[in-house]
């Protein structure tokens, strides 16, 4: 039943945003169902899908996450001349996800995390995680030589909330955000692990916030979500001291597409990410040692080996 528990840890997202997966995991195809995502003046608002309350499906809304649990003998896969074959490669070939709407009731509970911390990692086993289908939700990666820390956001529960998400003590913009990202990255929630600045904070902390360039809207003078972006790096600063120094930050905005052909696209990167970890990588000459990396779209934005 643990191990069941173990493996049951992730929503299944949708088309706009399959949130947090990882390479090796079994997701299944699942069937098209009513989008909750709201047409704005731009572009979609990237959101789940939510399967009506009578749905048969409710025991597949969540994906598989297995760890990538890989033996000592195959090591790290690193891109070649193609980033879009590699994510291909990489990440499960995912598309639609259904989230049956008894799991999906509480705004809080789409919002996701997984945290690792590289010494509770069994001997030798490799770690990875991604999101895919990005267009206009926000991934968050905090990444040391002591762990990772993963999480992610829908645009439509979190930065522009939907009317059905708008219920209870939650129905401002304001109240949803504090609730489904300020208050589970300070307290955690059922799928979103508090940030534990003791199983993660070192020398060789960075942070990765990975966010839309603009709002759905996409007006001339828009420049996404700038204020929530700053209230989740105060917010991370404030439980992880280090990260107060704004040099230890990467912002990444990326230009979100209402296309899903392009999004995906096995050709294209646009919309991917991917963070892999191997305690022993082979750098050749004989030498081995830990080597951590995070892949967004066609960039490297980071890599470090100890």
């Amino acid at each position: 039943m643990m191990r069941l528990l173990s493996l049951l840890v992730w929503l299944a997202f949708a088309i706009s945003a399959t949130a947090l997966i990882t390479d090796g995991s079994d997701g299944q195809v699942l069937e098209t169902n009513t989008s909750s995502i709201v047409k704005r003046s731009g572009r979609p608002v990237c959101g789940p899908n939510l399967a009506p309350e009578n749905t048969s499906k409710r025991s597949v809304g969540f994906i598989y996450f297995d760890r990538n649990v890989t033996a000592l003998s195959k090591r790290m896969v690193l891109p070649g001349d193609s980033m879009a074959a590699f994510y291909v490669s990489q990440l499960p070939l995912v598309t639609k996800k259904l989230i049956p709407r008894d799991k999906a009731s509480v705004s809080q509970y789409l919002s996701n995390a997984w945290p690792a911390q590289w010494s509770r990692l069994r001997a030798g086993l490799q770690w990875s995680t991604g999101t895919d289908g990005l267009s206009g939700c926000t991934t968050l990666y905090i990444i040391s030589r002591t762990g990772v820390y993963a999480a992610h956001y829908f645009e439509n529960v979190s930065f522009e909330p939907d009317p059905f998400w708008r219920t209870g003590d939650h129905t401002t913009n304001d109240q949803l955000f504090q609730y489904t990202v300020i208050d589970v990255l300070r307290n955690g929630g059922r799928y979103h692990p508090r940030l534990n600045a003791a199983r993660i904070e070192d020398d060789t902390i960075r942070a990765y916030l990975i966010y839309p360039a603009q709002t759905s809207k996409e007006s001339a003078d828009d420049v996404g979500y700038s204020v929530r972006n700053e209230q989740i790096r105060t917010t991370v600063g404030e439980i992880v001291p280090t990260l107060q120094d704004g040099s230890r930050w990467t912002n990444i905005p990326y230009q979100a597409t209402d296309s899903q052909a392009l999004l995906f696209d096995p050709e294209k990167t646009l919309g991917k990410n991917l963070f892999k970890y191997d305690p022993a990588h082979d750098f050749g000459g004989g030498q081995k040692k830990h080597l951590a990396a995070l892949w967004v779209e066609d960039e490297r934005v980071h890599w470090d080996y100890w």
